[in-house]
Order: structure tokens, then sequence, then C-alpha cells
């Protein structure tokens, strides 16, 4: 996978960690463009708990975050970052269920995307470099400790 100089930093305010994150703009780049334009990004960070080692920041309202499908992967691997949102052509999930985008980090290697519905896609955009074990314990941590406030930030 080709990378980019576009990178941004994910902050966990309550563990005081930061990770950076490896933006992957030429497999993605409308959802990199859109995820761009919408940084600096501040949320919950939410536990999936159907995939498994998977955490998410969910985007309601005016701060939901469109772009189509690309790079499109339903096998992920520690360390992926990506997106996914709530009308990708699929209309189950537009009776009585508003829009909405996620930004979502997979920490660990026992999980599979899925919905409620069951298995799901999402659009991969790029990879956390550096220490994938301090990122695996810091996103485990919401599983047992419940949601936490991060910022997604530009670096480049």
């Amino acid at each position: 996978m080709s990378r980019t100089a576009r990178k941004l930093s994910i902050v966990f305010l309550r563990y005081r960690k930061e990770f950076v994150v490896d933006l992957s703009e030429r497999e993605a780049p409308k959802t990199i463009e859109a995820l761009w334009k919408s940084l600096p990004i501040r949320g919950k960070l939410l536990h999936a708990r159907y995939s498994g080692q998977e955490v998410l920041i969910e985007q309601r309202g005016d701060k939901v975050i469109r772009s189509p499908k690309e790079n499109q992967v339903y096998n992920v691997l520690p360390g992926d970052v990506g997106y996914w949102y709530s009308w990708f052509g699929d209309d189950r999930y537009l009776r009585d269920v508003p829009e909405f985008s996620e930004i979502v980090m997979i920490y660990g290697r026992y999980t599979a995307l899925r919905s409620v519905y069951g298995p799901a896609a999402m659009n991969l955009i790029g990879t956390v470099e550096g220490n994938l074990k301090d990122f695996a314990e810091a996103c485990g941590r919401i599983h047992s400790e419940g949601p936490t406030t991060v910022v997604l930030r530009k670096l480049r």
C-alpha cells in the first residue's frame, strides 16, 4: 500500500496518549479529503461490540462526513483505520435510522466488521503508526471503562 504525506493524530484525553495515523490518500482520496475538511473532530470513542476489537466515533447531524465507497474491506488488521457511512446504498439502514458516519479503529486481531444485520465493510483510510500494543491497550480500556473523549487533528 502506498503512503501519503497526510497524517492525523488521535489523542485519548483521559489516558494522555497520542497515536499517529498514516493516511492512504492514494487508495481512498475522496474519503480522506472529506475527513480532512472535517478536522479537528472531538467526540466520544465508543466500543463496537458487534465487531470485536473495534472502537469508533459516530458523526451525526451537521457533523456527518459524506464519502462514496472506495477502498472497501471486510477483513481488517490491528491498526487499520476506516470510514463507514450509514447510507452505503443499503436501504435497511434508511428505515427510521438517521444518517450517520463513523471513523473506525481496529485494535486487535479478533475483529470481524459487522452490523446488527451481519457482515459490513468500511473504507480503509489509513494505519496507526508505531506501538500497536499501546494503541490496543488504550482502545481495550473502552470496553471495560466505557466511552472516552478523543480528538482527531491534522498533523500535516
